[in-house]
């Protein structure tokens, strides 16, 4: 598509006869440049497993019921870019990337509204699988108010200055070892619930979860960070 003129894939209604269907299904080895583009109904908006490249931006996802986006990358650099999209979680999950250490690629500037029956706005990584490690920077994410705004189940992913707000969990670290802001770099900031928008718990840390956390706005919320299970963050002082 382009601006003012969006291409539209999408099914009449959400129903188990349309539970099959993929707006866009990249291959593996394939590459894909996706902009301007409407995803409604579908069991997953844009579908690439093992894909060599991958960018999504200016495009609007709504009412998906699996994944809005899903990005499986190999053990070699994962070239993946998700920019500036709306996406208005079914229920599901909004974006989700498994595997690729090396790079990771870039999730940034989208607007993620989630509902009670959605479950996450981001999920990186899945348990037991090597982790993907993408900068995940400037996305506004809300609504998961049963579920997390951010899951991080595994990898390094560098998370900075995103607003997370009315979510159960703001950010929520069961594995890998995520930068959650940076030390001595205050413009990083994460700002983890606003004035009469909070989330239950700003940051949850949990089983495997080890992040680095430095230099985040934790407000507003019931809970500021719990150390659940066997979670253990670094909040030290920065060096």
């Amino acid at each position: 598509g382009a601006f003012g003129d969006s291409v539209e894939l999408r099914g009449s209604s959400f129903s188990s006869s349309e539970i099959a269907w993929s707006g866009i299904d990249v291959r593996p080895g394939g590459i894909a440049r996706i902009s301007y583009a409407v995803f409604r109904n579908a069991e997953v908006g844009v579908w690439a497993p093992l894909p060599e490249s991958l960018r999504v931006d200016y495009c609007t996802l709504s009412n998906n019921q699996t994944y809005d986006i899903y990005a499986q990358g190999t053990t070699s650099a994962l070239k993946v870019a998700i920019k500036n999209n709306t996406i208005m979680v079914g229920g599901g999950t909004g974006i989700k990337i498994v595997t690729g250490p090396i790079g990771g690629g870039t999730v940034s500037g989208n607007t993620i509204t989630g509902s009670p029956a959605s479950l996450d706005g981001i999920w990186i990584g899945d348990s037991g699988l090597l982790g993907a490690s993408p900068n995940i920077l400037s996305n506004t994410i809300s609504g998961f108010t049963m579920a997390s705004g951010l899951l991080l189940d595994a990898g390094s992913a560098v998370v900075t200055k995103n607003t997370i707000k009315s979510c159960m969990y703001g950010i929520h670290c069961r594995g890998g070892t995520p930068k959650i802001g940076k030390g001595n770099d205050s413009t990083s900031d994460n700002f983890l619930g606003v004035s009469g928008l909070g989330n239950s718990e700003g940051i949850r840390v949990s089983s495997s979860g080890a992040p680095i956390i430095r230099n985040n706005q934790i407000r507003y919320n019931y809970c500021g960070i719990d150390i659940y299970d066997s979670g253990s963050p670094n909040l030290g002082v920065v060096n």
